[in-house]
């Protein structure tokens, strides 16, 4: 083996060391979807999703138009998590709301999530720091919200 000294590039997600601790970035990752879905241009937004925003089932009708889009919702889905899982956990309610539709996406749908997009291009120098802070052990906060699946028969 070859100590190839610290590593600066781990899949595509930037690493900053400092004496500090360590920051993770997706920033060139996040340009160049946002590139690829043609949302550089849109006009920055706050949230991840519209505050209060209610996506419903779709009706087959709604199915069959999105279809005719070509447009790849589980593509879309599958960037945001990665995105979400690596460096950017907060579009992680987002990203899990509206997974829900991965089998009958509407255009409603696609609009929530070039939202999150939208987001995360505008505030893509946000980077995932981890703190030297002399404990060795690990603290970790959860929630679940049940309450999110209003259409759902989950409670």
């Amino acid at each position: 083996m070859k100590d190839l000294g610290k590593a600066d590039l781990l899949l595509g997600i930037k690493i900053l060391h400092s004496k500090s601790g360590f920051s993770f970035s997706q920033e060139h990752y996040i340009e160049n979807i946002a590139e690829t879905f043609d949302i550089t241009n849109l006009p920055p937004v706050n949230t991840p999703l519209k505050r209060g925003l209610q996506l419903t089932k779709t009706s087959e009708d709604e199915v069959r138009a999105f279809d005719k889009l070509g447009l790849n919702y589980k593509s879309i889905i599958g960037t945001l998590n990665y995105i979400s899982t690596n460096t950017r956990p907060d579009i992680s309610s987002a990203i899990s709301h509206v997974s829900q539709f991965l089998e009958q996406p509407s255009l409603n749908h696609w609009v929530a999530n070039l939202q999150v997009l939208c987001y995360l291009y505008h505030t893509k120098k946000l980077t995932l720091n981890y703190y030297n802070i002399g404990r060795k052990n690990i603290i970790t906060y959860s929630d679940a919200d049940w309450a999110m699946h209003s259409f759902s028969k989950i409670r």
